[in-house]
């Protein structure tokens, strides 16, 4: 099965995870490569080119009326992005951010929903542990896929029916198409909350297939929202620089 891994290539911390995700996925038997992320500087032309616009107020159980970043916005527009290509193929595609591995070999799992969640399931509290997972098998809510006692996750989280970081899952036609059409017709939200079991038949499988790699961010510095805000900054320091240079914007 075709596999897209998401990352950014401005980015070397990006970049290097990234790497390491396609040559996880290619050893465990998907057809991987990299997917080149929509960042804040070309998210507008991307929204422009899809017909799409995030929503400027909604809710979820978390939070009350948040507003998308730039950043979270870049983010949809990628998974966004690959919902087109998999609606246009007619065929799933696997979908995984770059901070993922694959721990098992891929055997095309058989399933009736339109998502397949893929990863280790995370909440508020943290990763689930593996001896909470439910017996081998596919389930249709969080809440049968996962036996962890109620005060070791965030209920909330699992009544949400949502994938806690939409790291990586396999996605069908049928669900990229509902997902798209939501999104033209009411504007997107972030990622994590797009995908649930509100506008999708969404499901789960145990075991899983892939977990994060290690602590991305701690160990490797900053998080890619800090590098573009960082970039974003010195860029706008060296036009304050130039601007200021003696003879600037005079006719010569």
């Amino acid at each position: 099965m075709k596999a897209y891994v998401i990352a950014i290539e401005q980015w070397p911390v990006s970049r290097k995870y990234g790497q390491r995700a396609v040559a996880s996925l290619r050893q465990h038997g998907l057809d991987a490569e990299i997917f080149s992320a929509v960042t804040p500087d070309t998210v507008e032309t991307a929204e422009t080119r899809f017909g799409v616009r995030a929503r400027t107020r909604y809710q979820t159980t978390q939070m009350k009326d948040p507003r998308l970043t730039l950043f979270k916005r870049s983010c949809f527009m990628s998974h966004f992005s690959l919902w087109n290509r998999c609606f246009d193929s007619g065929r799933p595609i696997v979908v995984a951010e770059h901070d993922t591995v694959m721990t098992r070999n891929w055997d095309n799992p058989e399933f009736s929903g339109d998502i397949l969640n893929l990863n280790v399931l995370r909440t508020r509290a943290g990763s689930v542990p593996d001896d909470h997972y439910a017996p081998p098998g596919i389930y249709a809510h969080p809440g049968d896929f996962n036996r962890a006692v109620i005060d070791r996750i965030n209920g909330r989280d699992i009544e949400a029916g949502r994938i806690n970081g939409a790291h990586f899952y396999v996605i069908k036609p049928s669900g990229a198409e509902k997902l798209i059409r939501i999104a033209r017709e009411d504007g997107f939200i972030n990622t994590d909350n797009m995908i649930n079991e509100r506008y999708t038949d969404l499901e789960y499988v145990s075991p899983v297939y892939g977990r994060i790699q290690g602590n991305l961010y701690s160990s490797e510095g900053w998080n890619a929202g800090h590098y573009f805000a960082f970039t974003k900054l010195m860029r706008i320091r060296i036009w304050k620089l130039v601007r200021n240079l003696p003879g600037f914007g005079k006719a010569q």
